[in-house]
């Protein structure tokens, strides 16, 4: 790992951040030593971001090692993967990403499962997944909700997984649109103007 931190650093000085995806931090906790924070640190990798799918995993040596991490400088982030059975719950999802919060690591993705063989029985329906996400948004600290995503076939890359709180309609007399917000409660406010050109009445002196 020093070895090829080395070469990113070296050959391709066009990379400004670098960041590390890892499962081994929670699998083997054990992994994380002042040696390998050291290396981490002289190659100046900003991020490392762990996988956690589930908040029994989420052990106090683990805790430990996050911690070891954060004094080299490092930013912590949080991938979990949406599998059917483990943690599509939300109250699972909320004990997951507030606990990860609260250890200074930033729930960043919720993947869906990917579509190989073996898998399918984890795979959690699109509509299941909105309605996680809608029983975390406004429920759960901001900074504590993820982005939920699909990796898309054939390269499309990661697309977002996110429910609309904002609409925009036209205006019965079609004079122009107006826009329909909702918060997570249900709630819902008119702003008409973020539908149409809008200005604020001058101000003479």
């Amino acid at each position: 790992l020093d070895e090829i931190l080395g070469m990113i650093r070296s050959r391709a000085p066009h990379v400004r951040f670098l960041r590390i995806g890892s499962r081994m931090v929670v699998q083997l906790s054990t992994r994380v030593t002042a040696e390998l924070c050291a290396v981490l640190e002289r190659h100046r990798v900003q991020m490392v971001n762990i996988h956690i799918n589930h908040p029994k995993e989420i052990t106090p040596l683990l805790r430990q090692r996050v911690k070891m991490l954060q004094k080299a400088g490092i930013m912590m982030g949080l991938q979990t993967v949406c599998l059917k059975g483990v943690n599509d719950s939300v109250e699972v999802m909320r004990e997951l990403f507030m606990q990860s919060v609260e250890m200074g690591v930033r729930p960043y993705y919720v993947y869906s499962t990917d579509m190989v063989e073996g898998a399918h029985h984890f795979i959690v329906p699109h509509r299941r997944m909105l309605e996680l996400y809608e029983g975390l948004r406004g429920w759960i600290s901001g900074p504590a909700v993820p982005t939920f995503i699909v990796d898309g076939l054939g390269g499309l890359g990661k697309l977002p997984i996110i429910p609309s709180y904002v609409r925009e309609e036209a205006l019965p007399d079609g004079s122009g649109t107006t826009v329909k917000c909702r918060n997570y409660a249900g709630k819902t406010v008119e702003m008409p103007g973020l539908g149409q050109d809008f200005s604020l009445p001058s101000v003479s002196n």
